[in-house]
């Protein structure tokens, strides 16, 4: 996989502690290990001024400094909601046009509860801006779906570092409860505490911080804590090897928070790689972490809350069982995946961008050849095709290559044709396995003694499909092959499309 020079933009990263600057430095050191270049504006390189729980970036006064080396990059990764950071950076790139791909990541909205309206139509307005974004990128499809994120989406997970936060020992034979984040108000500690005050014979621990200058929020919580009679650990600003005892200690990892401006929890995947069992404010996203392995209750119910607290103290069989399963889960979202799917993402915004480049200079589709063969190498198949029909509904091959097995390709293309037209019928993709796996392409469209697999997708340009690109390899494909080549087939449509007007269609192939 080719070398990358890439730009990360965000309102905080490494030695910040946060979620979003965890996120950042996890990205930064998993891509520079694979070979690619990566560079971060962010705070506290980038300062700012911080007046309670708004944030104000001076992001601004670097873009001119920016643009002037912009174009060194292959592509372009700005982090948000952050206002004075992502949105800033938006309106700097619709303006002067950006030229390398630029992947937004959504991490979650602007939610804040004195000024909800204006919230509202901050979101609005950002999110009109991040539409015009190569790819959107948000961490679960839930939250994609709760808030609208428009444009192109890609769904992709954050990662926790299992082995190193699956601490194995004893916890503690006291049911405890950690709580772990930044304190500030919208991860709701006092509805945490207030629940806690009604969970006797529980032990809370509370970890964490504030960014801001002259925070009060720790003495705050104090406060209530003794107001309620609550006994309390706090650990503030806790190093990493702290934080990992302390994960092992808990039976149960609380997130409270009251706000969409939690819309992940990487606490969450931390404490569930550690045993424990995960409880959350049922909030979108959030409850996708969590799933069946944990409890959810209603935004701000301290009773619930209290309610699944006194429970999971009373059934240590319970603790001990979706601990089991939450350690399990985990386990599943690896930083090495969350690389790697970010890594497929940039390689495929990337040679697409060069498609157009290549189709204009070489009208002899020598270009659309090296597309192909990106293609079929990044999909592991063995032969890949785009096809293009005319009004007639003839059918037309325009580019083949071969992948890195290649020898098996002429016995896989006999498919491509029928299953070409049936793609662009349909206007939908198909995966398509040896024997019909996929019942609705019609048997008499088939060669008879074809095995195989294969993907294909319609090439979609104005609401019409003009074509359609396939994948096909002997062994089986799978689900996410299929989406990585709708993602590829949509970023290419316009570019072949446009490619096509200019030019003579080759050789018929049914």
């Amino acid at each position: 996989m080719r070398s990358l020079r890439i730009l990360m933009v965000s309102s905080e990263g490494p030695p910040t502690r946060s979620g979003i600057a965890r996120t950042i430095g996890y990205l930064r050191d998993g891509l520079q290990d694979r070979g690619h270049r990566v560079d971060v504006i962010s705070h506290p390189g980038v300062q700012r001024v911080a007046l309670g729980e708004v944030r104000l970036s001076r992001l601004i006064f670097h873009l001119t400094g920016l643009a002037r080396r912009i174009d060194d990059y292959d592509l372009v990764h700005l982090h948000g909601a952050a206002p004075t950071v992502s949105d800033a950076f938006l309106l700097f790139a619709r303006i002067r046009g950006l030229r390398p791909p630029l992947v937004y990541t959504h991490h979650c909205d602007i939610d804040m509860s004195p000024v909800r309206w204006l919230s509202g139509f901050y979101n609005t307005l950002h999110h009109r801006l991040s539409a015009g974004v190569d790819q959107v990128v948000s961490t679960t499809s839930d939250y994609a779906t709760e808030v609208g994120v428009r444009g192109r989406i890609s769904i992709i997970p954050l990662g926790v570092d299992f082995a190193r936060f699956a601490t194995g020992g004893p916890k503690d034979r006291q049911f405890t409860v950690l709580f772990a984040g930044q304190f500030r108000p919208y991860k709701g500690v006092r509805v945490l505490l207030r629940a806690m005050a009604s969970v006797q014979g529980a032990r809370l621990l509370v970890a964490g911080g504030c960014t801001a200058r002259n925070c009060t929020e720790e003495q705050d919580y104090r406060a209530l804590a003794a107001e309620l009679g609550v006994y309390v650990e706090f650990h503030t600003r806790p190093g990493d090897d702290h934080l990992r005892e302390l994960y092992r200690r808990a039976h149960a990892v609380v997130l409270p928070s009251v706000t969409r401006a939690e819309a992940f929890g990487l606490v969450l995947l931390e404490g569930m790689a550690a045993g424990c069992v995960p409880v959350a404010s049922d909030l979108p996203g959030v409850r996708d972490v969590v799933a069946e392995t944990g409890f959810t209750f209603p935004v701000g119910d301290v009773d619930g809350l209290a309610t699944t607290l006194r429970r999971l103290r009373d059934e240590p069989a319970l603790v001990e069982q979706s601990g089991a399963r939450a350690r399990e889960r985990a386990s599943t979202f690896t930083w090495e995946r969350t690389v790697s799917e970010y890594e497929r993402l940039f390689v495929d915004l990337v040679v697409t961008r060069e498609l157009r480049s290549w189709l204009m200079d070489r009208a002899d589709a020598t270009g659309l050849r090296a597309f192909l063969t990106h293609v079929a190498r990044s999909l592991e198949a063995e032969w890949a095709e785009v096809l293009l029909r005319t009004a007639n509904h003839q059918v037309y091959r325009v580019g083949s290559a071969a992948g890195s097995a290649g020898t098996a390709g002429w016995r896989l293309t006999r498919a491509a044709a029928p299953l070409a037209r049936y793609s662009c019928d349909i206007g939908q993709g198909v995966l398509l396995e040896s024997g019909g796996a996929d019942a609705s392409w019609p048997l008499t469209a088939r060669p008879a003694d074809w095995t195989g697999s294969a993907v294909a997708v319609p090439l979609t340009a104005d609401g019409s499909h003009f074509g359609a690109m396939l994948a096909l390899r002997e062994r089986p494909f799978a689900r996410h092959d299929l989406d990585r080549l709708t993602r590829l087939a949509g970023h290419a449509a316009p570019k072949l499309r446009a490619w096509h007007n200019m030019v003579s269609i080759p050789d018929a192939v049914a």
